[in-house]
């Protein structure tokens, strides 16, 4: 049980809790973010395992987003262009995104 923080509030010490090791399940990912930036390329969100699977949004050179993969021990990793438009126009822009095995569903 992982120990209370000084000042923070009951609902992020809830959601510490929910994200106990016992508790990983690396069959899928539910993830909701927002950014700003006026810089590319860049990496906006990256998550491994002890493995070499991983996911990871970016934001290529031209400012266009992208989910790149590898999971299941893939011989290479999948990209996947999500938007063409340059997102590093220092605009605020929200990703939601969740995978279910190798299904990847994003907003």
């Amino acid at each position: 049980m992982p120990e209370a923080v000084q000042g923070v509030s009951k609902d992020t010490k809830a959601l510490t809790q929910q994200l106990m090791p016992n508790d990983v399940n690396l069959t899928k990912e539910e993830v909701t973010f927002s950014f700003s930036t006026s810089r590319a390329p860049a990496v906006l969100m990256y998550v491994s395992s002890k493995t070499q699977d991983y996911l990871a949004v970016v934001l290529r050179s031209n400012g266009s987003l992208q989910v790149r993969y590898n999971l299941g021990g893939l011989r290479e990793p999948f990209a996947i262009d999500v938007d063409q438009r340059n997102l590093a126009n220092g605009q605020p822009h929200s990703i939601n995104m969740s995978r279910h095995n190798r299904s990847i569903s994003i907003q």
